[in-house]
């Protein structure tokens, strides 16, 4: 099993206090447990300050490391930089980095306050000056790698993960019951919350300085403040030229990558701009699914091997053992779901340390997706103890009502969405599934980019929805690919008879799928088990009350969690009975207990917390 896994730990210590002894325990122990190849530690004791990046790749840490040759200046960086090579090439020879720690060493020396300002990727730096004595700690314009932040009497404690926060700052860990409620509602918590009381979630495009006296929170980049530059006058060629020079730099470095194709636009509209053909690969339980067949279609159209990992069985029987890693890896968030990325990450050459994906934020291409959450997503509180549904529910309103206001600062009801998609959606729901694969791999996703969300902002509203706009994309860079059908059947120019009958069959096939997915399909049709339908969620309801049922029934039937007082029990018990024997679909309701419980016994339950390990 691979382990690209990075973690970090920093103390800032307040003006006349000491690292107490505990305190300097608690991060040995965090040292100890991560399960290190590699370490960078940096300590100043004058300034309050102790932390330190760990690394399991063996080759890690040559880039994750950096300091001036006087020792005055240090860099710890985790992260991917998309455009290293391009500012890279703008030093003199003799500066020119290695590492993407020491590129940002040089910027820092050359810009100062400044060195941000043109940094293309996803990131966390620290910059340790003791010339001017002071800490700066910065984040991605997105916010992409998460940081997390509680401050006590003591100081200010930082972590890559949630979780390690109330241990390394000697509190014991509390539920945030406001972020259990926007969870269940939205997937995710929204206003920068985490599960744990007093934790919060630094905010996209932080430039927080420590200097000895006071933590000063600024920002390099605002994405609330962007100013939206001028539609161009011909938005669809605009979008192929962006496309055609953002896509390239993710097809390039010197660790094997692989492609993660489906049937779809997003995966052409990457397709069409890489510099040559990759090898890549297309998940599902079933080779015949419309994923399957369309992405061996496009690997041949463009001469690259590829590669089909089955989800069967033996994925099944691994599903308990993961669902605990992806609680733990997730701070709780996650659900039995993303277990499937572990698997799949599983099943990849061991050479392969990138994957290139067309998720996160091609939703951006397609729709308004804070509309999602003003829906009716309140039917998972039917099994909440009636002693705090009620007042749930009112938070996770009040909490959208919050983050909806924020992001709608200064901007048109469109924008809105789109910075709502952008700063909650993005950071707070897509990133748990990247944190679980960051795991496994380093994860590229060109839709991302600062360039492309920068073109998302600049495009008319019409053009954000649907698919016209990544349909232009393709048609601008390889044309025949925009002539095969997708996995929905849409096709942009057919050109013969055979192409339109073609188009016709999968949109046909997309349809049946579509009728798959509805949720109140009677369960004893077995749907899933046609050849053609996709990975999806009509097969998590069917392996939940069948291959996983003694697993579900042991998490939620437990004594202990009916007792909780979180969950009333017989609501629960009644959820999962009627799911397991076909009565109705209540999946959703199952998976969300089983994630919330699995969370708190993890992290919250005895005298000590999961979350240093």
């Amino acid at each position: 099993m691979r382990e690209a896994i990075t973690r970090l730990a920093l103390t800032f210590l307040k003006p006349g206090k000491e690292l107490q002894r505990e305190t300097h325990q608690r991060l040995t122990e965090w040292r100890g447990a991560s399960g290190r190849r590699h370490e960078a530690f940096l300590r100043e004791d004058e300034m309050g300050f102790q932390g330190g990046l760990c690394c399991r790749w063996p080759d890690a840490i040559s880039f994750k490391h950096a300091e001036s040759p006087d020792g005055s200046v240090k860099v710890l960086f985790d992260g991917h930089l998309v455009n290293g090579d391009e500012m890279g090439a703008r030093l003199p020879p003799e500066d020119r980095p290695c590492g993407g720690a020491e590129l940002l060493l040089q910027l820092y020396f050359q810009h100062g306050d400044a060195f941000l300002e043109e940094v293309n990727g996803w990131f966390v730096v620290l910059v340790l000056d003791l010339r001017r004595r002071r800490a700066v700690l910065a984040t991605d314009r997105n916010g992409i790698y998460p940081l997390f932040y509680t401050e006590t009497e003591a100081g200010w404690f930082v972590a890559a993960d949630a979780a390690s926060l109330p241990h390394l700052s000697g509190q014991r860990p509390q539920l945030d019951l406001g972020a259990v409620a926007d969870w269940l509602a939205f997937n995710g918590p929204l206003n920068r919350r985490t599960l744990f009381a007093g934790v919060e979630r630094m905010p996209p495009g932080a430039y927080w300085v420590f200097d000895g006296h006071d933590c000063l929170p600024k920002t390099h980049f605002d994405p609330l403040n962007f100013e939206t530059k001028t539609c161009p006058d011909d938005p669809e060629k605009t979008a192929g030229r962006a496309f055609a020079r953002v896509v390239p730099r993710y097809g390039v470095g010197p660790e094997d990558l692989s492609f993660s194709m489906t049937g779809g636009w997003d995966t052409r509209a990457i397709t069409a701009h890489l510099p040559s053909a990759l090898p890549s690969h297309t998940y599902g339980a079933n080779p015949a699914s419309l994923d399957a067949r369309l992405s061996r279609r496009l690997a041949r159209a463009l001469g690259a091997p590829h590669r089909f990992i089955r989800v069967g069985d033996d994925f099944v029987r691994r599903v308990p053992e993961l669902a605990y890693d992806v609680t733990k890896v997730s701070d709780g968030l996650g659900d039995v779901t993303h277990t499937l990325i572990f698997h799949v990450l599983d099943r990849l050459p061991d050479s392969v340390r990138r994957v290139l994906t067309g998720n996160y934020g091609s939703e951006f291409m397609k729709a308004q997706r804070s509309l999602a959450f003003q829906g009716n997503l309140m039917y998972v509180f039917d099994i909440i103890h009636p002693d705090i549904r009620s007042s749930l529910m009112e938070m996770a309103r009040e909490s959208h009502r919050t983050a909806l206001e924020r992001c709608g600062r200064g901007h048109s009801e469109g924008d809105r969405d789109l910075m709502f998609t952008l700063l909650e959606e993005i950071r707070h729901i897509w990133t748990t599934d990247l944190r679980i694969a960051r795991t496994r791999v380093n994860v590229l996703a060109p839709y991302v980019d600062n360039d492309i969300i920068a073109l998302m902002q600049a495009m008319p509203e019409r053009l954000r929805h649907g698919t016209a706009l990544q349909r232009a994309v393709v048609l601008q860079g390889r044309p025949e690919l925009a002539w095969l059908p997708t996995d929905k059947g849409e096709v942009a120019q057919p050109r013969t008879v055979l192409d339109s009958l073609h188009a016709g069959w999968y949109r046909m096939l997309s349809r049946a799928c579509t009728v798959c997915r509805a949720r109140r399909l009677p369960p004893y049709l077995h749907v899933d088990a046609l050849p053609f339908a996709k990975l999806g969620t009509y097969q998590w309801r069917r392996c939940l009350r069948e291959e996983l049922a003694p697993f579900v029934m042991e998490i939620l039937l437990d004594p202990k969690t009916l007792r909780r007082g979180i969950f009333e029990p017989r609501a629960l018990e009644k959820a999962v009975r009627d799911h397991v024997h076909r009565r109705r679909d209540c999946s959703n309701e199952v998976r969300k207990a089983m994630a919330l419980e699995m969370a708190l016994r993890t992290f919250f339950d005895g005298a000590s917390n999961g979350g240093a390990a």
